[in-house]
């Protein structure tokens, strides 16, 4: 029933993903466009990984910069830190504004910072 179908701004933290899938579905049902709700989707499927790609760079990190100051290695890493949610975020609203792809915008910032992370690890001979 057209009840049931409510159009309201959808908030991203009070969705669980089976509500984005159900909403996505409903929506697609009607012909509404779906590609705020599947960004969303994306990046709460993608948040769990961040924290994976997250020690990846640290560990780059530490094996890249052996020696130095602490207090300026610990000041890059809180930079770098900084730099990579300002790109999930970004990219999060390059997606809900149409410019990206859902699923690049949701997953693109850690394959990214994941790739350049593998790189520093092969530069210190990790693998």
């Amino acid at each position: 029933p057209p009840g049931s179908l409510v159009l309201e701004r959808l908030v991203p933290e009070g969705v669980s993903i089976a509500g984005l899938l159900r909403r996505v579905e409903r929506l697609s049902a009607v012909g509404s466009p779906v590609v705020s709700e599947l960004t969303i989707l994306y990046c709460k499927l993608a948040a769990p990984l961040a924290n994976l790609v997250m020690a990846l760079i640290g560990a780059m990190m530490v094996l890249l910069m052996r020696g130095g100051s602490r207090v300026l290695n610990f000041g890059l890493a809180v930079v770098v830190g900084f730099i990579f949610w300002a790109a999930v975020i970004m990219g999060q609203s390059l997606g809900e504004a149409e410019l990206f792809p859902p699923l690049i915008a949701g997953f693109g910032p850690l394959v990214i910072f994941a790739f350049f992370s593998l790189l520093g690890l092969k530069k210190a001979r990790v693998f």
